[in-house]
């Protein structure tokens, strides 16, 4: 029922956003980015929470947007995970376990309302 409802809104946000562009496409253009950059109320899971806390790094500002980085170190090339919207740097575990097998120093962050532990935002 879950995936169903969050389906529904997906297809919701795309059937809107399509139908602004018939009459302006700037316009739907300007409401899509404004919809998609700005961080929702999320609520990051205590397996999440206990995956994450180990790894924690800095905290920084970037256009007043605080974000939260995670880090694990490795010897090899940095890489940077990203997520899209209404996710967490905890999505990556699976791809991060892998990494590391082979050694890659590797850096995600989650923007506010993302994922970052209350206590620390």
């Amino acid at each position: 029922m879950r995936k169903l409802l969050y389906r529904t809104l997906a297809l919701s946000y795309g059937a809107y956003f399509n139908s602004t562009a018939l009459f302006s496409e700037k316009e739907a253009g300007k409401k899509a980015f404004k919809t998609f950059t700005t961080p929702r109320k999320g609520r990051i899971l205590p397996v999440q929470q206990e995956y994450l806390q180990e790894f924690l790094g800095k905290r920084v500002r970037v256009n007043n947007t605080g974000l939260q980085t995670y880090e694990w170190p490795g010897t090899g090339e940095t890489v940077l995970l990203m997520h899209g919207w209404e996710s967490n740097a905890y999505r990556w575990r699976y791809l991060i376990e892998k990494l590391r097998e082979r050694e890659f120093n590797i850096i995600a962050f989650d923007a506010r309302a993302m994922g970052i532990p209350k206590e620390i935002d």
